[in-house]
Formats: structure tokens, sequence, C-alpha cells
């Protein structure tokens, strides 16, 4: 086998697995009453929980998060979790800072 098939065996096999993952915990909170919700983990290891700048460089290491605009410092794994933790805050923010571009940029002077 050459290198190239088996890196794309080992990426579907890891999707495969991650798929599986959803699907039970999927079954398992219908089963007890309990609310699963996925969200888009895009720039979480890259936001600053504290400021929310968004830059590959806040990402100093595997476990190293310090942001380069406002100097928070925190273990890496932490910001993500805070960062998923408040995602639907953050995700309405983004939604209103849209709206507000798109409403000024149609203004007619």
């Amino acid at each position: 086998m050459k290198e190239g098939d088996i890196r794309r065996l080992r990426k579907s096999i890891s999707e495969v697995s991650w798929g599986l993952l959803i699907q039970k915990m999927i079954y398992k909170t219908e089963r007890y009453s309990k609310v699963l919700v996925q969200i888009n983990s895009a720039y979480t290891s890259q936001r600053c929980n504290k400021c929310g700048y968004i830059s590959r460089k806040n990402r100093t290491s595997q476990s190293v998060f310090h942001c380069k605009k406002c100097g928070y410092k925190e273990n890496a794994d932490i910001n993500v979790a805070k960062n998923i933790l408040e995602y639907e805050k953050w995700l309405l923010e983004q939604k209103v800072l849209l709206d507000t571009r798109h409403t000024e940029s149609s203004l007619t002077f």
C-alpha cells in the first residue's frame, strides 16, 4: 500500500468512528430526553475567550494559548472549552455584526 492510500484509509476510519459516536450520542440523548447540540468547532482553538480576537498565532503550542491582542494566557484546551460553552452567544454576536454591516452598506446617501 502506498502512503497516500494509507492516509486516505486512516481518514475514512476516523470519519466512520466520529459518525458512530455522534449516532450513539443522539440515541442516548433521545432515550433520556436530553438535548444534544452540535456546534461548528471552527476557530474555537484560535479565538480568545476574553476579547474575541481570532488568530492562528494565538495558539502558541498544543497546550498554550496566548492572545496576541489582549495578552490573555490560558491552557489551550480550557480556552477552547470556554469558547464552546459560550458558542451560541458568540454566534449571535457574529450574526448581529453581519446584519449591522449589511445594513450600513445598503444605506444610500
